[in-house]
């Protein structure tokens, strides 16, 4: 018989967040912004996939050592601000050695790191971390890969304005939320393979939140069509 998974192993394994005043599963925040294309975005990602494939290269196997990576570092990042020790794998030590450096020259005082946040909306995700900086209060997103500024702006904006953050209990259950955190600014911090780290800020203003769940509101919308048989 199959255990049952916890609301807290939900949130970290399968990034489904469950808000503890409902008891209902939320839409998580990097699925909503997935959503957003300006442009030729599924061109773009179809294009880079033919390339990747006529090179003799498993462009899913790419990708998914792009996600990969992120989810580590992340890990790392977060060990290192709550003053705990990781095993980083060969080939990870230049991104680690990037957000050293930056704590190392910038000082910052982390304040909450890895946090499950909800929304009233129906929205939930998880944060990298909070902290001040520079005498100022900044929530941060790391990155492993390039700039996408729209999207980082949404996604951080959904977060700075989320009614609160989960606590759970001892057996993993989701049992209230706890004030978020003063924020002033909010910024992707970019870790490359040269152990280089990059501070970019982005508007996470009420208009950047309200284009958020406008998105929300449309993936809504289609997740109640589909759930309606012809």
């Amino acid at each position: 018989m199959i255990a049952p998974v916890s609301d807290l192993q939900l949130a970290e394994s399968r990034h489904r967040y469950k808000d503890p005043r409902t008891g209902q599963l939320t839409v998580s925040v990097t699925s909503v912004v997935s959503n957003l294309d300006t442009g030729d975005k599924l061109g773009a990602g179809a294009g880079a996939a033919v390339k990747l494939t006529k090179a003799g290269v498993d462009y899913r196997k790419v990708w998914n050592d792009k996600r990969d990576l992120g989810s580590r570092v992340h890990g790392y990042a977060s060990l290192w601000a709550e003053g705990k020790t990781a095993d980083v794998l060969e080939g990870d030590g230049p991104y680690l050695d990037a957000f050293q450096a930056f704590c190392q020259a910038k000082n910052p005082q982390w304040i909450e790191s890895e946090r499950a946040v909800v929304h009233s909306s129906g929205y939930g995700g998880r944060f990298d971390l909070i902290g001040e900086i520079d005498g100022l209060a900044y929530l941060l997103d790391l990155k492993c890969g390039k700039p996408y500024p729209l999207e980082l702006s949404l996604q951080v904006s959904a977060y700075r304005y989320a009614d609160g953050m989960i606590r759970y209990s001892k057996d993993g259950t989701a049992v209230m939320l706890e004030p978020m955190p003063h924020i002033e600014r909010c910024a992707g911090l970019y870790l490359d393979e040269t152990g280089t780290a990059k501070l970019v800020e982005v508007d996470a203003d009420n208009a950047s939140f309200e284009a958020f769940l406008h998105l929300l509101a449309v993936r809504q919308w289609c997740d109640r069509v589909k759930k309606v048989k012809p």
